[in-house]
């Protein structure tokens, strides 16, 4: 069994620059039904396309829009704009994560540059954080769009984006996420990745996958 090599307050505290994923650490954009509206509204976009049936019932918009990048890539504008009005939609009315506050807090008083790595929308994330008077505290948005989707993470290019924008080495950057796509991505970036967990089985999948530290998606943690 693979154990962390540090803790969270130990692995942030040698950051030079932060990048945080938006739905999980910073908010919960797609809690049910908003998340089975959404596929809904992905789907809506190309109606007149027989999916199969993993993609015609899933609640993840995110996995029509990979299906329809990867089998009718025409359609890759339509749909994208159909998940970017369902993610803004429902970024009016998320819940912040519990970590949300705490972290931006923490980027203030060290004067640390961040950056939103998101497979969500730009225009989504904006619409959360501006809400709560959080978007002052972040220096860049590598976030999806209709041109880059087809590299959303895993691929490591939304994090060399936001790398790039900070003007920071991968070396002095901590990425905070919650899926294995952020820990595969963040490890092909060269970035060190905190891992926030739902549960104790996908703490140790995240950190068999490469997270340095691991702490509860649910509960704060010091600073």
């Amino acid at each position: 069994m693979t154990t962390p090599r540090t803790t969270p307050t130990a692995l942030l505290a040698q950051a030079g620059a932060l990048l945080l994923d938006f739905d999980g650490p910073l908010a919960d954009l797609m809690p049910p039904p908003a998340n089975a509206l959404a596929a809904d509204a992905a789907r809506a976009a190309i109606n007149h396309i027989t999916l199969p049936p993993e993609v015609a019932t899933t609640t993840d918009h995110l996995a029509v829009l990979r299906h329809v990048i990867e089998h009718h890539s025409h359609l890759t504008a339509e749909v994208e704009h159909a998940c970017t009005r369902a993610e803004m939609e429902a970024a009016q009315h998320c819940s912040p994560s519990v970590h949300a506050e705490n972290l931006f807090t923490y980027i203030r008083q060290r004067d640390l540059p961040a950056a939103v790595v998101s497979n969500n929308s730009e225009e989504a994330v904006r619409v959360c954080l501006d809400r709560h008077d959080w978007t002052t505290h972040v220096a860049a948005f590598s976030c999806r769009d209709e041109h880059n989707c087809a590299d959303m993470k895993p691929s490591p290019l939304l994090l060399e984006q936001a790398l790039h924008a900070l003007g920071t080495e991968p070396s002095r950057a901590v990425f905070i996420g919650d899926s294995i796509s952020d820990v595969q991505a963040a490890t092909a970036a060269g970035v060190r990745i905190l891992g926030l967990a739902k549960n104790p089985r996908r703490g140790q999948e995240l950190v068999d996958a490469g997270a340095a530290a691991i702490a509860s998606l649910a509960e704060t943690f010091d600073l």
